[in-house]
């Protein structure tokens, strides 16, 4: 593996990341179990691994509670950030499925964040992490006003735009009204192989895919120590010790950050993606019998020489179905009295707006979770306004100075079940 400093050389660049992220409300005893088994020793890991660069995208609502409860994480997350050690992305502060969101919410939402981290850390992201992968074509126009040069999707969402998964790599740019947009696809087959199959077949696979430019994975955080035995395996059996030495073992392989493969190398193509999320949010959008139908089909086409192929272009549904299965959430966010009046008028068996919605809808706005992992009540989602936001003048602030910053830069689950286990969403059983 070359060193971050000298990635430039490198055939291949491996961009790494973790997602982390806890619902505003959730119990104090869930966080914290979360960040002893998983975030402080990631980090840690991270902190002795100097020649390796890596991705860290915190939700607001994490961030904040880390900041008052687990300090020592917090600062660790600081200083690695600060020292350059670590790209971190921001997003929608109380993580919300952004196109639920008026313009206005949505540019505030991830302003929001990215001035928590600039407060806190001394960095400013240029990159964001989309809730749940939630991608919709007129995002680009909000991104940019929020200052976004960059997200991370699904490949999935390329496939679904006529790519070849397996060929994809590197970044594309997309644009809506003339606003641009680099898009990175994260590699669902590493998604599956970090960090259940042994290091050498993530390495295997990343030399099959060295003419790719770069190559992205990341994924939640909480598959590296919540999730059921990953804490023993990835640190106790020192899975992702041997994980960096054998990339660390590969001349032709660098891994690296996003802002190092935007500066430095060309968008592979420009690429215009549909409405999209993970695939499995397609099916669990779909009516029951709808979905029994799609897997029925996915079922038949396993058996056929050319299946998989054929199987990339099955979507299931749009992620707004849950819309329609969960009417709670099926009104518009933020709406003023007139409007809502509307809409009972229009949908008389419809909920009334809840009005606590402007906070945004999504990967766990207004619902707390229990230490098995189901969702409670919504009524956490009151208060989602009195949970921390950027360090007050009368609170801790920490102090690390601020990074020389390029030119082209300047001035510029709650994972408490694995995949495939429901998760509530908005209301909605989903999973990441």
């Amino acid at each position: 593996m070359t060193s971050a400093p000298d990635a430039a050389g490198a055939e291949l660049h491996f961009l790494f990341g973790v997602h982390n992220h806890q619902p505003a409300g959730n119990f104090d005893g869930v966080i914290a179990e979360a960040a002893a088994a998983a975030y402080h020793p990631f980090f840690e890991a991270l902190r002795s691994e100097r020649d390796v660069a890596l991705t860290v995208h915190c939700s607001g609502s994490l961030l904040g509670w880390l900041r008052e409860h687990a300090s020592k994480t917090f600062d660790l997350l600081g200083g690695l950030a600060a020292a350059g050690r670590v790209e971190l992305l921001t997003g929608g502060f109380y993580e919300p499925i952004l196109p639920m969101l008026r313009e206005a919410d949505k540019v505030g939402q991830i302003q929001r964040l990215t001035e928590f981290l600039r407060a806190s850390f001394g960095v400013t992201p240029r990159g964001m992490w989309l809730a749940e992968r939630v991608w919709e074509p007129h995002l680009p126009r909000a991104l940019a006003a929020a200052g976004v040069e960059y997200v991370v999707v699904d490949d999935h969402h390329f496939a679904l735009a006529g790519l070849d998964p397996e060929m994809v790599g590197g970044y594309y740019l997309t644009e809506d009204e003339g606003h641009p947009l680099a898009v990175f696809p994260i590699s669902e087959r590493l998604r599956y192989l970090v960090p259940f199959a042994e290091p050498g077949a993530t390495l295997e696979y990343l030399h099959s895919r060295r003419g790719a430019g770069s190559v992205t994975l990341v994924d939640d955080g909480e598959k590296f120590g919540v999730w059921p035995g990953t804490h023993r395996l990835v640190y106790t059996e020192g899975w992702l010790r041997r994980f960096f030495d054998t990339l660390r073992s590969a001349s032709w392989l660098a891994v690296s950050t996003f802002s190092r493969v935007l500066d430095s190398q060309p968008p592979r193509g420009r690429v215009y993606l549909p409405t999209a999320s993970y695939s499995e949010m397609g099916d669990w959008s779909l009516p029951a019998p709808a979905a029994a139908e799609i897997e029925e089909a996915r079922a038949r086409l396993r058996d056929l020489p050319d299946g998989a192929r054929l199987g990339r272009l099955l979507r299931g549904g749009l992620w707004r179905g849950f819309l329609v299965k969960y009417q709670r959430w099926a009104t518009p966010t933020g709406a003023c009295s007139a409007s809502r009046a509307a809409w009972r008028r229009r949908s008389p068996t419809a909920p009334a707006i809840p009005r606590s919605s402007r906070h945004g809808i999504g990967s766990g706005a207004g619902r707390r979770m229990t230490p098995t992992g189901t969702a409670c009540s919504a009524a956490a989602i009151s208060r989602i306004s009195a949970a921390p936001s950027a360090p007050p003048s009368s609170r801790r602030r920490t102090s690390w100075p601020r990074r020389a910053r390029s030119p082209r830069s300047a001035g510029k689950r709650d994972g408490t079940m694995p995949r495939g286990a429901p998760r509530c969403v908005s209301g909605a059983a989903t999973s990441r």
